[in-house]
């Protein structure tokens, strides 16, 4: 068994060597303490999925934008086809129309002056009367101011309407509505002039 001295049982009292003034003293480690805040894993979770949705929302917007946009030029370009249709079938309408009118009233007048002067006037002073009459006739429908043609409706309409119609679109008085319709004025007061002036001629021819 080792003795032990008497030395070895007594305390030491020596002055242990003294630290530097300024040297940093020994720090001892806290056990479970982290030298950085700790991460927030529900926080960071959270505004990842805010950040997705929000990309995935414009995302969505974008392509919700395009497809309305691609829509409504296509819509547009349906009416417009629509209204030229519509315009050329009025054109076609209207041309019938106008040379239904010139017939009856041609016909009428010519009719009810070949039934005054046939009992006064010889057939070939009579036949070249009429004539001059129908061509009286015909050079006043064919004035702007004796026909009028009131369009209402949306502007493509008229403009596939006047396009289909050519020379005879000078008939034509637009109105910008959104409904369509059409009203045929014939202007007789100056039919009755130029019906005057024939007048004035058979009488001359007959003096």
């Amino acid at each position: 068994m080792p003795g032990f001295a008497l030395a070895d049982m007594l305390a030491d009292f020596a002055e242990r060597p003294r630290r530097a003034p300024g040297a940093p003293g020994r720090v001892e480690p806290t056990p479970g303490k982290q030298d950085g805040p700790a991460l927030d894993v529900d926080a960071l979770l959270a505004e990842e999925r805010t950040r997705t949705e929000q990309a995935t929302s414009e995302r969505l917007a974008a392509e919700s934008e395009a497809a309305l946009s691609a829509e409504r030029e296509k819509h547009a370009a349906e009416i417009a086809e629509i209204n030229r249709r519509h315009g050329e079938e009025l054109a076609a309408r209207l041309e019938a129309g106008l040379r239904e009118i010139e017939e009856r009233i041609g016909q009428a007048v010519t009719g009810a002056v070949a039934r005054i002067l046939g009992p006064i006037v010889s057939d070939e002073v009579l036949e070249r009367s009429i004539g001059e009459l129908a061509r009286a006739i015909g050079e006043a429908l064919d004035d702007a101011d004796a026909v009028t043609i009131r369009v209402s409706g949306p502007s493509s309409l008229f403009s596939a309407l006047a396009a289909k119609m050519g020379e005879k679109s000078k008939y034509l008085r637009h109105q910008e509505t959104d409904a369509a319709d059409l009203v045929v004025d014939v202007n007789g007061s100056l039919i009755e002039t130029r019906l005057a002036e024939w007048q004035t001629a058979v009488h001359e021819a007959l003096a």
